[in-house]
């Protein structure tokens, strides 16, 4: 039985959405190997479309969000902005100095 990874564990989690596991999933750039791998099968003549996908790529798991978990998150957005804004704000003032 496949597992979610701790990844999309904490974006099910943060985003409050359905994560999928698929079958790509174990291999860190299988989607893009098997998305260019299908273009340029479409592309060559090889495939008519790229519904061949379907036979290739399959959903194993569905990772639910933990509501009490995104809350959490949700909670600490605000802070995570400031943060992010406070750390512009430092990088514009290191740029105007001048050595």
């Amino acid at each position: 039985m496949w597992r979610a990874s701790k990844e999309q564990t904490v974006l099910a989690n943060i985003c409050g959405r359905l994560q999928h596991q698929d079958t790509e999933d174990k291999y860190r750039s299988g989607r893009r190997r098997v998305g260019a791998a299908a273009i340029a099968a479409v592309g060559c003549g090889l495939w008519k479309d790229f519904n061949k996908i379907d036979d290739i790529h399959k959903i194993v798991e569905i990772v639910e969000p933990v509501p009490d978990n995104n809350n959490k998150y949700e909670k600490l957005l605000p802070v995570f902005e400031y943060a992010s804004d406070c750390q512009a704000n430092i990088s514009e003032a290191l740029r105007a100095i001048e050595f």
